[in-house]
């Protein structure tokens, strides 16, 4: 049922998707066995043959098949434990297994085959984003555990693959936004068998209402059911009653369940909007987005202006040929005398320095210069290097291919310290009328699928972050490998500190982030912070050894320009460990946020 809806569904998907169903049928001791699944299939369920594979060590009804062959009729793979190696379909979307759920390396490989995004790319429908895992089990908080245990083997982070195994909300409870921020969802339950109730004497109060012991009829032992985080104190009464041979697996039945739950209160998992300003430039009424190196529409650059500076130019004429031989199985070189001049081109005794200027002119592309001046500015270069520098024009052809690479450099840096000019005109200057927009439609938007959160690695220290916008921040290292604790994450921890904090992310570099731009780059800012009273600030953190003073300058200046621009909205501050004044970093976020004098 699960593959026929999802095969529907992709008939309104732009590229071809035929959903394909993983069964993991029992072995032949089982009644589940891959003879009987694929008999239920048809009989029952009225599966066409021809669309049932099997792929076990006997059966291999898949080999030599293009599963995403649009004229492929499988839509059901039969197998009974992992599959070899060199199977691979991301049309894989469903997997079943009909034999008791084991974290094995058989479910781990059986599940990365459903993992994996048709050409690994993004689908319009949210449904056709997610794979599917149907179990049987007598136990739904068992069965999530030993999924999100395997997922965790095959490389997701434990925040992440908790998120990922929660249940699923009806196809129709779709949260209602609310002034930005949706109606949370009902928090995860877990249910541990326990040999008798739990004493909660030392417990917090608050826990005595999130955990449920029922006894059992036999009165021998119970179940506890528990909802929310719980602390320390009732964690370990919980497992104090358990024998001690179950005590591990109950401890980390309760940490799935505590991920869980803040995966569950991520503002992302709410559906908060999460909207940033952009800094946009206003000409003739329409909006631009200002991005790196932008200047006004009047600037204009002189290379002339800019003579290259050379006087690290210089070459070594001594060269060494060799010659190798390859035969009978035997590869041997030695040194030839040659001369070069003799047979690569461009050496030839009769050119001119006319010849080598238009060479040059030819090699060196920049079309922000006009030909005639950028000649002008070669030929300027090649005179100065035989009249001053006192280079015959054979040894400059000689080194005709240095000189393009010198010559090559000095034209970039030249046009980098002339639009690094037109920037600052622009931007400081009153070159560009700019705006800081946070409408909908120039605003940037975090998107709230964690699974479209750039991260390389998630966080993995002991302090659980309560404010992060996704379920774990990502890039984040607690510690160095030296154990010393990072600076970044003692900014990120007194961000997540403040009472005027709503919601924070850290924000990675990679294209599809928030950033600001500066003459050369784009710049990430490392966390972007939603204020309780609707502001928007924006953190960049400058360790000590990280930016020269004049990106650092260049930084806070476009950084404050954004804030200025904001409308009262935006606020921004490069935190330092210790400022000039003495503050610490948070000293520094309650200034900037106006909660203590400047």
């Amino acid at each position: 049922a699960r593959r026929k809806s999802l095969a529907k569904t992709a008939l309104d998907e732009p590229e071809y998707i035929r959903p394909i169903l993983l069964i993991q049928a029992e072995n032949s001791r089982g009644a589940a066995t891959v003879e009987e699944v694929k008999r239920h299939l048809i009989e029952t369920d009225g599966v066409n043959e021809k669309a049932v594979a099997i792929a076990t060590g006997d059966q291999r009804e898949i080999d030599g098949i293009d599963l995403f062959a649009k004229d492929c009729p499988i839509e059901v793979i039969i197998t009974k434990q992992a599959l070899k190696e060199g199977w691979d379909c991301s049309f894989a979307y469903v997997f079943c297994s009909v034999a008791q759920v084991k974290s094995d390396k058989d479910i781990q490989q059986l599940l990365g085959r459903v993992l994996r995004m048709p050409y690994a790319t993004r689908r319009k429908q949210e449904v056709m984003n997610k794979a599917y895992a149907h179990v049987i089990t007598e136990s739904f908080g068992k069965a999530a555990g030993e999924l999100t245990q395997s997922l965790i083997n095959i490389g997701f982070n434990p925040m992440e693959a908790a998120a990922a195994i929660r249940k699923d909300q009806p196809d129709d409870g779709k949260l209602p936004l609310k002034g930005g921020v949706a109606t949370p969802p009902e928090l995860p339950t877990t249910r541990i068998p326990l040999s008798k109730a739990p004493d909660l004497t030392n417990a917090p109060e608050r826990d005595k209402e999130r955990v449920l012991f029922t006894p059992d009829e036999d009165g021998k032992g119970g179940t506890v059911e528990i909802t929310d985080e719980l602390d320390v104190a009732t964690v370990e009464a919980i497992v104090a009653a358990v024998p001690a041979r179950q005590k591990d697996a109950v401890g980390e039945a309760i940490e799935r369940h505590q991920q869980a739950t803040l995966a569950a209160k991520a503002p992302s998992e709410r559906g908060a909007v999460f909207q940033v300003p952009r800094l946009y430039s206003l000409e003739q009424g329409e909006l631009e987005l200002v991005d790196r190196g932008a200047v006004s529409a009047t600037f204009d650059w002189d290379l002339l202006a800019s003579p290259p500076d050379l006087s690290s130019f210089k070459f070594n004429e001594d060269s060494m040929t060799f010659e190798v031989y390859l035969g009978d199985k035997v590869v041997q070189f030695h040194q030839i005398k040659d001369d070069v001049a003799t047979y690569l081109p461009g050496f030839a005794q009769d050119r001119t320095e006319v010849d080598l200027v238009g060479w040059l002119d030819l090699e060196i592309r920049e079309p922000s210069v006009k030909q005639p001046v950028k000649r002008e500015w070669l030929r300027r270069a090649i005179r100065s290097l035989m009249d001053d520098r006192g280079f015959s024009l054979a040894q400059l052809l000689k080194g005709q291919f240095i000189l393009r690479r010198k010559l090559g450099e000095q034209l970039a840096h030249a046009k980098g310290g002339a639009y690094r000019e037109g920037f600052q005109q622009a931007l400081f200057h009153d070159g560009l009328e700019l705006v800081s927009n946070g409408e909908p439609d120039y605003a940037f938007t975090y998107p709230a699928d964690m699974s479209m959160y750039p991260a390389r690695w998630y966080y993995k220290g002991a302090y659980r972050f309560r404010k992060h916008y996704y379920p774990v921040p990502g890039d984040l290292d607690w510690k160095t490998g030296k154990g010393v604790i990072t600076e970044e994450f003692e900014c990120a921890q007194a961000i997540d500190f403040l009472d005027e904090v709503e919601f924070w992310v850290r924000n990675l570099v990679h294209p599809s982030q928030f950033w600001m731009p500066t003459a050369t780059q784009r710049t990430y800012p490392d966390f972007v912070v939603r204020l309780k009273d609707g502001r928007l600030l924006v953190v960049e953190y400058k360790g000590a050894d990280r930016f020269t003073a004049d990106q650092e300058k260049e930084k806070r200046m476009v950084g404050d320009l954004w804030a200025k621009h904001s409308g009262g909205k935006g606020v921004y501050l490069m935190a330092h460990k210790t400022d000039d004044k003495g503050r610490n970093v948070r000293d520094q976020l309650l200034t900037v946020i106006g909660q203590r004098g400047r």
